[in-house]
């Protein structure tokens, strides 16, 4: 079923800005994903013509929430990567699964 409605006349850029405000308990990634598909769906509207070109750049710019805080763990090196696959590759090897394996991670060209 295709519909034929306009965009609602109260939508705008200070209702999104509401909107993003409201969801302050949230995650800031969660925020962003959010308002990514809320940017989307402006956009596809546009596309249909169901909303103009300055109303929906007006929509689309409403500014990211910022993430904070640093990655904690024991992040791998690039080399202790490559060792890593490397090691993987004589295991998988070694139990019969063939040399495709480490060309699929990404870490050589897959060979026919």
């Amino acid at each position: 079923m295709i519909c034929s409605r306009s965009a609602p006349a109260d939508l705008s850029r200070a209702l999104l800005m509401e909107y993003r405000n409201t969801m302050d308990h949230l995650a800031p990634s969660t925020i962003n994903v959010r308002m990514s598909a809320i940017r989307k769906l402006v956009g596809e509207a546009r596309r249909n013509g169901m909303i103009g070109l300055e109303e929906a750049a007006n929509l689309t710019y409403i500014p990211t929430v910022r993430q904070k805080g640093i990655r904690l763990g024991n992040w791998l090196t690039r080399e202790q990567a490559k060792d890593y696959v490397v090691a993987l590759s004589f295991e998988f090897r070694a139990i019969g699964y063939g040399q495709k394996l480490p060309a699929q991670l990404g870490a050589c060209p897959a060979e026919a």
